[in-house]
């Protein structure tokens, strides 16, 4: 028995110091993680590859809208249902130009005309070298008459109305003249003359002998004597 005991004691002695051993060897060694070199973190300079598109579109949205933009600003405006022919807006600085463009106007003004026996509104009516000083001071011009013309156009209180250019003698009671009278026109269609007289004083707000020099009913008859 106490040789059994004996070599317990040794074998339990021997077993502590292993113990022990490796304990302290765990103890001076450092982690695994430590042991590895922390990463690098690089940081990209190049713009993703979703961020430079986004740009790009962008640019190009741009470009179109600048150009869609001046395109439309260098272009005259019209009310709807204008008979201005295509072609006509460009701006005449002289007088030949311009009393082509109003010839060209008139072709187009007989022919989105009916002389039906409705009432219209005459608007403005000049010839080259008549003084209006109620609307400029200097006597008109072909060009002033053509300038005249494309602004009683782009009204916006005639929107949806034809406006047309003619001639004095392209309807109504014949008048003997011989100047060339250009009138604007305003195609109304309506029943009677007292219709087209109530639209004038509503529409320029004006009565009386100052309105006949802005507004005056007509009848689209076929030209008689």
């Amino acid at each position: 028995m106490p040789l059994i005991v004996l070599v317990s004691v040794l074998v339990l002695g021997l077993l502590s110091i292993c113990g022990l051993w490796v304990l302290r060897n765990r103890d001076a060694s450092p982690p695994e993680d430590a042991r590895q070199p922390a990463p690098v973190l690089v940081e990209s300079t190049s713009p993703p590859r979703s961020a430079s598109t986004t740009a790009t579109s962008t640019a190009a949205t741009s470009t179109t809208t600048a150009t869609v933009t001046t395109t439309v600003s260098g272009s005259e405006s019209a009310s709807p249902g204008s008979a201005e022919p295509s072609g006509s807006s460009s701006v005449a600085t002289d007088e030949a130009t311009a009393t082509s463009q109003l010839g060209s106007l008139r072709t187009s003004g007989i022919a989105a005309t009916n002389l039906d026996g409705t009432w219209s509104a005459q608007i403005a009516s000049q010839y080259v070298g008549v003084e209006d000083h109620q609307l400029q001071p200097e006597p008109f011009t072909a060009v002033d008459i053509l300038n005249l013309h494309r602004r009683l156009v782009a009204d916006s209180r005639f929107a949806g109305r034809p406006v047309v250019m003619l001639k004095q003698n392209d309807f109504g009671k014949y008048g003997k003249t011989d100047k060339e009278i250009w009138i604007t026109m305003v195609l109304l269609g309506h029943s009677s003359k007292d219709d087209v007289q109530s639209w004038c004083e509503s529409t320029f707000g004006m009565t009386g002998e100052q309105l006949k020099n802005f507004c005056l009913p007509r009848q689209m008859k076929p030209l008689y004597r």
